[in-house]
């Protein structure tokens, strides 16, 4: 975006007080970081021309996208004038990619050298498919690879499922993909990542129900927050997590409401000073949910946390300065990741998530 535009959006608030969705005007003065809203019904004024509250970005002003303004939490629904339209419209364009089984292990890289060429990640599931399924996958993605050894490539474990946008998605996506094969050492079929038409429809059509990757298990969940997610730095949090051994048996990008954050967190009501504030900032854009599994299959809930950090980020950066919150974290409510708390709550954690908002 050009210091110079001016930009703008239609949003959505729901009040809680008339329990209604109020609808706005938001005009973003992209120079000088300031913005201006105003009430589409009353066409009063709702916010003078004010700056940017601190932590959002004017990147942040997507259709589709939520942005948390002075306690308020806008949805942007639409574009507000032809000229926003025409200038960010084509950032809009997606494609979808899979990774496959003998990528797995190093979707964080995949995932990074994508972000590095200028796409954003806006679906990612891991999905475990079948081999009739494989071999319809193949049909979309083969390009010459012999398909009994690429369906058995498919079927033989996890694969990530990944949506990107941004301005000509699809060809960049083609550009990036030999890079990444050569850098992570992807050959002939075990090839890491995949391209083709159709894909969108394939994984995110609706039409299918893929079998889920969590096994429920001795295991600890995660939730990577949404201001990680924004910057792109949950694809080097994946990373670090494998890494480090820890085996990420299912993955999903979700987007919370404000019902849904309260009931996960309700465990932590009371446990957090900050509680409210962590249930906003949960249900500001996209997370990634993780179910996490230790190399030994016990303890996992503690080594984890271990792992991460502190919770409280200045504590982490004075304490643990190499901990996952000391590098990603930027405030109590901003510290990069959730994971479980207590041993008996980790398979109900990712539960939740890979049970009843997967199968909803």
């Amino acid at each position: 975006m050009a210091d110079t535009e001016t930009l703008g959006f239609v949003a959505e608030w729901y009040d809680p007080q008339p329990q209604i969705t109020r609808r706005f005007l938001i005009k973003l003065f992209v120079q000088a970081e300031c913005l201006e809203i105003v009430d589409l019904k009353s066409k009063k004024l709702f916010l003078r021309r004010s700056p940017l509250p601190a932590g959002v970005a004017v990147s942040e002003f997507v259709i589709g996208g939520k942005v948390l303004l002075y306690a308020r939490l806008m949805h942007i629904v639409d574009f507000a004038d032809a000229f926003t339209r025409r200038k960010l419209a084509p950032l809009t364009s997606k494609t979808v990619v899979v990774v496959s089984p003998d990528g797995y292990s190093q979707v964080g890289k995949v995932l990074q050298k994508f972000l590095e060429g200028g796409l954003h990640v806006n679906k990612m599931q891991s999905v475990l498919l079948s081999e009739v399924e494989s071999m319809e996958l193949v049909e979309l993605v083969g390009g010459g690879h012999p398909a009994a050894q690429l369906t058995q490539l498919f079927s033989s474990g996890p694969s990530v499922a990944v949506e990107l946008t941004g301005e000509g998605a699809s060809g960049k996506a083609t550009d990036i993909i030999p890079a990444i094969r050569k850098q992570l050492g992807g050959q002939g079929v075990e090839a890491l990542v995949w391209h083709g038409e159709c894909l969108d429809d394939f994984f995110f059509g609706g039409s299918r129900f893929f079998k889920s990757t969590a096994r429920l298990s001795d295991c600890t969940c995660a939730v990577i927050r949404p201001h990680a997610v924004k910057s792109g730095d949950f694809a080097m949090i994946l990373d670090e997590i494998q890494g480090a051994g820890f085996g990420i048996t299912a993955m999903q990008m979700f987007e919370l409401g404000p019902t849904a954050a309260k009931e996960f967190l309700e465990v932590y009501d009371g446990v957090l000073p900050n509680f409210n504030e962590v249930v906003q900032q949960l249900c500001t854009g996209p997370c990634v949910a993780l179910e996490v599994v230790n190399r030994g299959d016990s303890g996992v809930v503690q080594a984890f946390r271990e792992f991460l950090g502190p919770w409280d980020v200045e504590m982490a950066k004075e304490l643990k300065p190499k901990t996952i919150r000391a590098k990603y974290g930027v405030s109590r409510a901003l510290n990069g990741i959730h994971c479980t708390d207590l041993p008996e709550d980790g398979v109900s954690e990712s539960a939740y998530f890979f049970d009843l908002l997967q199968n909803s």
